[in-house]
């Protein structure tokens, strides 16, 4: 899966050669082995909306499922096409990633407060030693004549 985000039918007939009592134990597995298939990565979670589908349909499977592969954290997300799940958690993620962007947006700010704050005692520290400097001489001169 080169992309982060993939749709795939997975295709279920081989479960009609079991018999009906076993299929629904062999079903994550078959979906499991395709996706490893196509991935190459064992870190795969199946959504509760797959789960409840098949649990659903548990006597009469379909031929085939249309599923949605999705790539996140080297971990493999199944979710069913069109289903809610999905829509979900990218809306999640999305908002994840906002926040993100506004506290990296808050610290930048922070910084450059801090950065003024500091050029402004800089400045200060610097007009105070000039003057110093200047009574210094000032009396140095003073002393002199």
């Amino acid at each position: 899966m080169k992309t982060e985000k993939s749709e795939y039918i997975i295709p279920l007939k081989d479960l009609y050669k079991k018999s009906w009592t076993k299929r629904r134990l062999r079903v994550i597995k078959v979906i499991k082995d395709f996706v490893y298939k196509h991935t190459k990565n064992k870190n795969i979670v199946i959504s509760n909306e797959v789960n409840e589908f098949i649990n659903k349909h548990s006597e009469n499977f379909p031929r085939k499922v249309s599923a949605i592969l999705f790539n996140k954290d080297n971990k493999i997300f199944v979710y069913l096409k069109g289903g809610k799940q999905l829509e979900e958690d990218l809306a999640k993620e999305k908002k994840k990633k906002e926040e993100i962007k506004e506290a990296k947006v808050d610290e930048k700010q922070k910084e450059e407060k801090k950065d003024e704050k500091d050029k402004e005692k800089e400045e200060k520290e610097k007009k105070l030693l000039e003057e110093k400097r200047q009574k210094e001489s000032f009396a140095a001169k003073v002393e002199m004549k």
